[in-house]
């Protein structure tokens, strides 16, 4: 990483009273093998549901079936030193891009901008520990770098082909979409239940939130079909459908994936 961005990651650890030690990270054992380690990500714009679809997922679970939630990896991302080192180079390659957009973001006050760097970098390092730990599961996972890190993937794809290859290789993908009316109702639904709002939806008209869903469903369409011409597993799901049934066409999905992905 570049020194700049030491400094500002360093700064803000410093901040929150974090110290940098190095703690070894137990891997988990599963009945269920496959091949290839595969990671299950979430995609879609934000406020469209993929949590709450991950977490209805999560209650269709059955003994027999052949993946695991993210939450079942004991990640201790806190343990991970944070020196270019220890980041691969394509993690590294999108951690400087998002931090570099966060720089530019003029309306965010330098306390959200800071709180973005935490979130992007425990983000990334949580993959780069996933990597390490998962050596024969199917994973899912809501919250992921693939979803976190859209534009500057995108980015990457015209930049440096192989670094956008290795970071979606063994990666299949659930697209999650709905219409821009039904993405901004989830903005104000979440703001009613959760008393919480993201910065890029805060003090916006609903006009306004109504032109940026339609743009953000516009973009993570285009970086779906992305993904799709290089030939990675997905499903595409609804999310103003039955949430019931969207949950059980992820399971049918994830459960099918094995042989699709040893073939890759």
């Amino acid at each position: 990483m570049t020194s700049s961005i030491k400094v500002i990651i360093k700064t803000w650890i410093r901040h929150l009273g974090y110290e940098i030690t190095i703690r070894p990270v137990t891997r988990i054992k599963s009945k269920h093998t496959c091949h290839k380690p595969i990671k299950v990500e979430f995609l879609g714009p934000s406020g469209v549901g993929k949590s709450t679809l991950y977490r209805e997922v999560k209650k269709t679970r059955r003994t027999k079936d052949l993946w695991v939630p993210f939450s079942s990896f004991p990640i201790q991302t806190d343990g991970l030193e944070l020196k270019s080192e220890n980041f691969p180079e394509p993690h590294q390659a999108l951690l400087e891009k998002k931090l570099n957009a966060i720089a530019q973001q003029r309306d965010y006050p330098i306390i959200t901008k800071l709180r973005l760097v935490f979130f992007f970098v425990k983000n990334i390092k949580k993959d780069i520990l996933l990597s390490n730990v998962n050596k024969e599961n199917i994973v899912l996972w809501d919250d992921g770098p693939i979803h976190n890190f859209s534009s500057q993937i995108v980015g990457l794809a015209d930049e440096n082909p192989k670094h956008f290859k290795d970071l979606i290789k063994n990666t299949a993908f659930v697209f999650c979409s709905c219409s821009a009316s039904g993405l901004v109702q989830n903005v104000y639904s979440r703001e009613n239940e959760f008393g919480k709002t993201r910065p890029q939806h805060r003090n916006k008209s609903y006009d306004t939130l109504l032109r940026a869903a339609e743009k953000n469903l516009e973009n993570k369409r285009a970086f779906f079909d992305l993904l799709k011409k290089h030939q990675a597993s997905y499903i595409e799901i609804n999310t103003e459908e039955s949430l019931q049934d969207n949950a059980q066409k992820v399971r049918l999905f994830v459960n099918g994936l094995k042989g699709s992905i040893d073939k890759q």
